[in-house]
């Protein structure tokens, strides 16, 4: 593979017969196609040969350089693309060493692909990348593909719902209902401390169908019946009905559950409430 941003050159057709000039078109095709489609892809991607030196860039990889003002010695065709890592000073000086070190270890066969994400932050932009390295042999060298990728939406869309699901938390743990989760069946997956006050059940009690233990044998065939029929109908659920504590008190208490859409209307789960009304 020869040092530049498109395929290997196949040469000139001046000297070539009729059947020679025809073969030396279809490789022409054959290299425009395959750069075309090198330059398409949305990941930022370079090849390296063995010693990690970069033979070959596409589009993408470059206008990221550009854009974060990278050194074209380094980033570009024929730039040592290891010493970039390795010259890291700033606060991802540890990603990129191990990037390095990742990067180092699939050309020498050590392993068979690496892949890490990273946090790449500007002055005033919060930004994560995913590279991946993979290898191939022809001709008897070791070339390793470096696939480079903005991961950010993703990685903001992951923070975005560990935020909600903290609120959830810390909402429901205030809360003087009792709450609940479910999934998709109907087992129960959360219950607040108030929910597991009010049934007198511990939180390991309380998952899966564990929590209809805790209702009281005269309403609990009812409960079964309208909560599975509530489940599968990915309908509301709305009921009063007993409880019968460990202590032996009844305990009268209110629930209500809604169930939790997909995007495409299917339901994932359920959330309710539970109130002492005793």
């Amino acid at each position: 593979m020869t040092p530049s941003n498109a395929l290997p050159d196949v040469g000139s057709a001046d000297t070539l017969d009729l059947a020679g000039q025809q073969q030396w078109e279809r490789l022409q095709q054959r290299e425009r196609f395959l750069t075309s489609t090198f330059d398409a892809l949305s990941a930022h991607i370079a090849i390296l040969h063995s010693s990690g030196t970069i033979v070959a860039t596409n589009n993408a990889w470059r206008r990221f350089a550009e854009v974060r003002q990278g050194d074209e010695k380094q980033c570009g065709v024929g730039g040592y693309y290891l010493s970039v890592c390795d010259a890291a000073t700033n606060e991802g000086t540890i990603e990129a060493q191990a990037v390095a070190a990742g990067i180092r270890q699939v050309l020498a066969r050590r392993r068979e692909e690496f892949q890490r994400t990273y946090a790449c932050h500007g002055p005033t932009e919060e930004r994560w990348f995913t590279i991946r390295v993979s290898r191939f042999e022809y001709e008897g060298t070791v070339w390793g593909v470096v696939a480079h990728e903005d991961v950010t939406a993703l990685r903001k869309k992951e923070q975005t719902l560990r935020q909600r699901e903290e609120w959830f938390r810390a909402l429901s743990a205030a809360s003087p209902l009792g709450i609940f989760q479910t999934d998709a069946t109907g087992h129960y997956v959360y219950t607040n401390p108030r929910w597991q006050e009010i049934f007198g059940l511990s939180l390991a009690e309380s998952l899966g169908s564990g929590w209809m233990n805790a209702i009281h044998s005269k309403d609990r065939a009812m409960v079964r019946t309208e909560w599975v029929a509530a489940v599968q109908g990915q309908q509301e659920f709305s009921r009063e009905f007993r409880l019968l504590t460990s202590h032996g008190k009844v305990r009268w208490v209110q629930m209500h559950v809604k169930p939790m859409p997909s995007a495409d209307g299917s339901a994932i789960g359920a959330v309710g409430t539970v109130e002492d009304i005793s």
